[in-house]
């Protein structure tokens, strides 16, 4: 009897140390990926604001800067071949700006944030880098901020190599910056930004990277 004993605590003993090296080889295997943020600054090359909303606090020549965030393991919603279209829907991912005094950013609570890449689509074939935000906080003053969007093309097609979100900041010198960052909104009348981003890299302790408020 205290042989069979002997034997089935061998037995439970090994199956618990295979559980933990099972459990350990798939924590290895499929390592917990972190959101990616990307830090950018963008200067503003033309201010369509007929009705004033912004009251002269955004001019032409102004320095923005902005985070994106997004996860780089999302999944692609579009069945298209050459397109990857990639939607997020909570936080921490969207885009936030600070532009002056004012912060243009996803709304935390309604998030609508889309990445849409193409690659060598199109005749002739370009490559396109496409970011939206739906649903976004009015400005400090009241304004509504209907839209914020940054677009970015290569028309050799050489700046991407797949559909996939990429692990890093675009490099700008691949890119062609065609209608790049605007923001849209209203307050009695509608208002349009629109900036050409100039520095883009990851996130690190080392950099200010602009966080929800």
């Amino acid at each position: 009897m205290r042989v069979r004993r002997v034997l089935v605590c061998a037995m439970l003993m090994m199956g618990m140390w295979l559980a933990s090296i099972e459990g350990e080889g798939q924590s290895v295997a499929n390592p917990a990926r972190e959101p990616i943020r990307i830090v950018f600054v963008a200067r503003v090359h033309n201010v369509y604001d007929p009705g004033e909303s912004l009251h002269d606090a955004i001019q032409v020549g102004d320095l923005m800067r902005g985070t994106v965030t997004y996860d780089p393991t999302a999944r692609e919603s579009n069945p298209r071949r050459g397109v990857g279209r990639y939607e997020f829907h909570q936080t921490p991912f969207g885009i936030l700006i600070e532009a002056g005094q004012l912060v243009f950013q996803t709304d935390p609570a309604r998030v609508d944030v889309s990445i849409e890449l193409s690659n060598d689509e199109g005749t002739p074939p370009r490559d396109g880098f496409n970011l939206t935000s739906r649903n976004n906080l009015p400005l400090n003053n009241g304004a509504a901020v209907s839209r914020i969007s940054w677009q970015l093309v290569d028309d050799t097609a050489r700046a991407l190599d797949s559909t996939h979100l990429p692990g890093a900041a675009p490099d700008l010198e691949k890119w062609r910056s065609e209608f790049g960052l605007t923001l849209e909104g209203q307050a009695t009348v509608e208002f349009i930004i629109r900036a050409h981003v100039i520095e883009a890299a990851l996130c690190t302790a080392a950099i200010r990277c602009p966080s929800p408020r």
